[in-house]
């Protein structure tokens, strides 16, 4: 039988549209948090992206404050701007204002912000108003340069954005950092007696494709070694399903872990329906184990062990649907 989650009443979205977002997961890391017996005060990202469960664990109150980290400047100064009461009032005024058209996208993609507020926003847009929510510099505008299918202000809906960004913004109290460091450094900082870490890395596959930073062969390995041999602080960790991830982490026999299949309406590099099947890797010793949609309807989890040759000899671990 399923394991019941700590109710999570309501998923709150992230500001960011983002590849892989993980907003859907956070009810699995609630029942992860039961199962295990903890109550973590703080929860860290050092992979912080779109944030979102991050925001979700923090609004339901099952963490008391969290610590953010992105090695993506825009990303980063997002996240600052938010949590400062001046410069989120700053950023919804700017939303509720914003020429939604080519012609400011083209600006937005190609200006140098002069301050952190104008980085900040320059994310936002272009993440609301550019295909797949790419901040990538080969990503285009929704809908095309011809705009006949979709308008680029399709997914910039100016007051629930606003809306969101002052509801979080009262949450400034319970933020510790927001960093743009690269990972070591932000943990250095960032670790409590109390705490827990939530990786959430560069995918293996076709990251430079997803992603402004990413990482080599060197850092995958670094990160696994940190885990592997110094982090002794409870961690969960996720990757896109590749047979030299799974190679790496099945070679320690602390690592235990599940498959998570998730089903998205849109693929992020071009596409229909797809399901997306990731791995969730952790150092501790209990995690849900079934196969339904309990914790969210696009969700499914699998045993770690489960056979999926068939995925795993693909270089793309996106699933047609």
């Amino acid at each position: 039988m399923a394991s019941e989650p700590l109710k999570i009443r309501s998923l709150s979205g992230s500001l960011l549209r983002y590849p892989g977002g993980k907003g859907r997961h956070a009810k699995i890391l609630v029942s992860i948090f039961k199962l295990n017996k903890l109550q973590p005060k703080t929860f860290i990202e050092p992979f912080c992206g779109g944030a979102s469960i991050s925001l979700n664990l923090l609004e339901a109150d099952a963490v008391e404050t969290i610590s953010l980290n992105d090695l993506d400047p825009m990303i980063a100064s997002l996240w600052k701007a938010v949590f400062s009461t001046s410069d989120s009032k700053w950023l919804c005024e700017q939303v509720m204002t914003a020429p939604l058209t080519l012609e400011y996208w083209d600006y937005q993609k190609s200006k140098t912000p002069q301050t952190l507020r104008e980085q900040a926003f320059q994310c936002l847009y272009l993440n609301r108003t550019s295909f797949s929510g790419l901040l990538h510099k080969h990503a285009g505008p929704i809908g095309g340069r011809k705009q006949d299918r979709w308008t680029i202000g399709c997914r910039f809906n100016r007051e629930k954005l606003a809306a969101r960004i002052e509801k979080l913004s009262s949450y400034a109290d319970r933020v510790n950092f927001i960093e743009n460091k690269p990972w070591r450094n932000f943990i250095c900082q960032s670790i409590t007696s109390s705490c827990f870490l939530y990786f959430d890395p560069p995918y293996y596959n076709k990251a430079d494709r997803l992603y402004r930073y990413v990482f080599d062969e060197n850092e995958h390995a670094a990160l696994y070694e940190y885990l592997h041999n110094f982090c002794d602080i409870p961690w969960v960790l996720s990757y896109d399903d590749s047979k030299i991830i799974r190679d790496m982490y099945l070679s320690g026999k602390q690592v235990n872990g599940c498959i998570i299949d998730s089903t998205y309406s849109t693929h992020p590099i071009g596409g229909n329906s797809f399901i997306g099947r990731e791995l969730l890797l952790t150092n501790l010793k209990t995690l849900p184990k079934f196969d339904t949609n309990y914790y969210h309807s696009g969700i499914s989890i699998r045993d770690f062990d489960a056979k999926s040759s068939k995925f795993m000899n693909q270089t793309n671990n996106f699933i047609p649907v």
